[in-house]
This record gives C-alpha cells, sequence and structure tokens, in this order.
C-alpha cells in the first residue's frame, strides 16, 4: 500500500523528472509564467509536508495554492499580461531566440514594443496590452520550431541529467 509519504515522493520524482527530460527532448520549449511559479510552489509545499502524516493539511494548502494561481490567472487575463517561461535558452542564444520572438509576433501582427525580452533574463518573455488567443497561437508557433528542431546533447544537459539523479538517490534514500 502506498503510503503519503510515498505519494508525495513519487509526485516530486515525476515533476523532476520532467523537467529534466524537456530539458534534453524539448517536449516544451514555453510554459505559462504563472503555472509555472505555480508547480514551483507545489514543489515547495511537497517538500514541506514530506515525512509528516498531515494529509488534510497538504490537501488544505494544496487547494489554497491552486485558488490563488486562479485569481492570478484570471488577473493576469483582465490585464492583458501575459508571460512565459522559456526553456533551454542561455544568455548566448538571447539574440537567435528573440529575433524569432520578434519575427513570429509580426506574423501574428502582435506589436514590437508590448513584448519584453530582456538579454540578463533570457528565459523570460512578458506581452502586454495584446489579445491572448494571438499570442497563445505565437507560442505555439515558436514551441513548434524548437521542438522540431535538432536535438544536442550540451555539458548543460549532462549536468542537469546528473543533478536530477542525485537529487532522486536522496529523494528515495538509496
Amino acid at each position: 500500500m502506498y503510503t503519503f509519504d510515498m505519494i508525495l515522493n513519487i509526485i516530486m520524482t515525476a515533476i523532476l523528472g520532467y523537467v529534466t527530460l524537456n530539458t534534453i527532448f524539448r517536449y516544451h520549449f514555453s510554459f505559462d509564467r504563472v503555472m509555472f511559479a505555480g508547480v514551483l510552489v507545489f514543489f515547495a509545499t511537497i517538500i514541506w509536508y514530506r515525512g509528516t502524516d498531515k494529509q488534510f493539511e497538504f490537501l488544505l494548502t494544496v487547494g489554497i495554492e491552486f485558488t490563488a494561481i486562479l485569481i492570478i490567472k484570471y488577473v493576469t487575463y483582465r490585464k492583458h499580461n501575459f508571460g512565459y517561461f522559456l526553456f533551454n535558452v542561455y544568455r548566448k542564444e538571447y539574440d537567435s531566440v528573440h529575433k524569432e520572438i520578434l519575427e513570429t509576433a509580426l506574423e501574428f501582427e502582435i506589436d514590437r514594443n508590448n513584448i519584453c525580452h530582456k538579454r540578463k533574463k533570457p528565459f523570460l518573455v512578458v506581452v502586454r496590452n495584446e489579445d491572448s488567443k494571438k499570442v497563445a497561437k505565437m507560442f505555439k508557433t515558436i514551441d513548434k520550431a524548437h521542438i522540431k528542431a535538432k536535438k544536442t546533447f550540451t555539458m548543460y544537459n549532462y549536468w542537469f541529467l546528473v543533478a536530477f539523479i542525485a537529487i532522486e538517490v536522496i529523494i528515495w534514500r538509496f
């Protein structure tokens, strides 16, 4: 039978495994920033409740987090302030990714002045005052291009995989 702690370990393994495999195989290139923050908060909650038998408190905390994420998502939708976290984008790749974002924005008739993409944070793109459907289509197009791109195994991917294995050993304690 599964214990509460084992279920939390399985969920942590799934989240870490997804992130690790996504850095190598690129299932997704972009991820909504509010949802990304929600996953990080959920992951922190799992770490906090590991080793306890407080299922009710865990479910209550997750419910509150879920409600907060829904409210934040609604507010960003109403304010037309959409942000995306980009996987596998380094400072060296900023120029090519930035150029691709601007070209795709032009294709979907999104004003370049409404796009915030800075060299210091090349993994974050914010689009303001635009229609959500246009922005979603733009990032789906960018996703498709990056998913189909040639996959390379870099030192970044290697160390990410090593870190994943080390963390899994710590989680499951041999």
